[in-house]
């Protein structure tokens, strides 16, 4: 999506609410916290901030690389011992915020020095991104920076998951933001309004979806 100079404005106050919530998720996000109650706090902030949901608040933990979203008997406590992404989307009238944020907690986790490396690639993969992108950019070359990045790590981009571009009450539209070198010649226009997402793991580099779907859209 293009965005003229009122929905740029909406696009910087969504993004400066979901900002503050995903703070506020970070110090909730604590070992033995409630997984489900947690996300309904950040959920009832982003209102209470004068924003929207655009999607609901969600977790993925672990083995699970995105879009969890437990339901309201969920029993799920956050571990010490967890690599967890927050997940969450802010709207105003419609213009869309996608943000999220890696948590590893640091005491009684012998596996912290092995996850951070994971968090510290994605979020510099991120911030390489952001550095260098312009209009006129192509997607490939800016899946060759995240590629490149997390490659410095000795892990790997998930190529089959994606950042995306976002629309009027849109979450996912064209174009796809890939994570590796696509050799993609397509290019960024001034005022796109899109996500980057990258995604680093040590595992293998490509997910697979679970046959237990608890995120709907309508």
């Amino acid at each position: 999506m293009i965005v003229n100079e009122q929905e740029k404005d909406n696009a910087i106050l969504a993004g400066k609410i979901a900002a503050k919530a995903i703070g506020y998720g970070k110090s909730l996000i604590i070992p033995d916290a409630r997984m489900v109650e947690v996300l309904d706090k950040i959920e009832q902030f982003v209102k209470e901030q004068g924003g929207e949901m655009a999607f609901p608040a969600q977790v993925s933990l672990n083995e699970t690389a995105a879009h969890y979203c437990p339901l309201a008997d969920d029993p799920s406590l956050f571990k010490s011992t967890d690599i967890i992404k927050l997940d969450l989307g802010v709207h105003i009238d419609g213009i869309i915020a996608d943000t999220a944020v890696t948590i590893v907690f640091k005491k009684d986790n012998p596996r912290y020095d092995e996850l951070s490396e994971i968090k510290n690639a994605s979020e510099e993969a991120l911030k390489n991104a952001i550095q260098y992108i312009r209009p006129g950019m192509t997607l490939g070359e800016i899946g060759m920076i995240i590629q490149e990045t997390i490659a410095r790590y000795d892990l790997s981009p998930i190529k089959n998951l994606s950042g995306h571009g976002l629309g009027k009450y849109s979450v996912h539209e064209h174009p796809t933001i890939p994570n590796f070198d696509t050799r993609d010649k397509h290019e960024l226009e001034d005022n796109q309004l899109i996500a980057i997402e990258p995604f680093a793991t040590n595992g293998h580099g490509m997910i697979f979806e679970s046959n237990n779907a608890t995120l709907f859209s309508m």
